[in-house]
């Protein structure tokens, strides 16, 4: 892999990518003209620096490659511009792969037999995200879900050497606070069914806050209304508030 020195704001994009971002990212609309010109920078530093590969017959086009590089970028604007560093590969495969064996299901619950994937990833990378969820679900905020969301807040997680619910906090006030308001959610979703977070954030709590930071950024409101601290704790992470910036439009 050919290494390049990080361009991070002042990378330059195809103009033609705002016409891609405007349709797939939600709350675009909601940034200033300087935000947006500046997440599209951010964009494309990102391609420039990862190894973008296709799996199972897959051939990655420029589109691929935007979508998923906006929507990583799109966690930490406000954040580290080379938070994602550590990650070499990007592994696009064009449908879920079938993972098989024991997995947690959560609440002391395991299932054995084939689960379709839709995303993996790891320290240190690759990140591996199935094509047709990503194409899906960034057309679809509404269903509060996203593959890459999900899979680079795992690599937040992962920045402390453990799948632990915990990104980076920069505040000493939030490292004070984090661990009760993320295990005070957790129990939550052990003990309830919850209408937002559904149960594969009962996982562990890695997974709560890579569902959490989904539902963030795809159904804001619902979450600051549902856990308002928990709400809180991830604007304070992320230094952003769409449910406040783009409440109005009902995510």
């Amino acid at each position: 892999m050919i290494v390049r020195k990080w361009r991070g704001r002042n990378a330059q994009y195809p103009e033609a990518w705002r016409g891609i971002v405007a349709e797939r990212l939600v709350g675009w609309h909601h940034l200033t003209g300087e935000e947006q010109t500046g997440l599209l920078a951010m964009a494309a530093a990102f391609v420039d620096q990862k190894r973008w590969e296709g799996a199972g017959g897959l051939r990655v086009t420029d589109e691929m490659r935007v979508v998923v590089a906006v929507h990583a970028c799109l966690l930490v604007r406000r954040m580290d511009a080379t938070a994602f560093r550590s990650v070499g590969s990007i592994i696009l495969y064009p449908k879920p792969v079938v993972s098989h064996g024991v997995r947690s299901l959560g609440g002391g619950i395991v299932s054995e037999g084939p689960l379709p994937i839709h995303g993996e990833t790891r320290r240190g990378g690759p990140v591996v995200i199935v094509w047709s969820a990503a194409e899906f679900e960034s057309r679809h905020p509404e269903i509060g879900r996203n593959v890459v969301l999900h899979e680079f807040a795992h690599q937040l997680d992962l920045q402390d050497g453990a799948l632990d619910g915990t990104p980076p906090l920069v505040s000493r006030e939030l490292q004070q606070q984090w661990p009760s308001i993320r295990d005070d959610v957790y129990a939550h979703v052990l003990a309830h069914s919850d209408p937002l977070l559904g149960s594969y954030a009962a996982t562990n709590v890695g997974e709560l806050f890579a569902v959490s930071t989904e539902r963030f950024f795809t159904r804001p409101v619902e979450l600051r209304n549902l856990h308002p601290a928990w709400y809180a704790a991830l604007a304070a992470v992320y230094k952003q508030d769409p449910a406040t910036s783009y409440g109005r439009a009902g995510r």
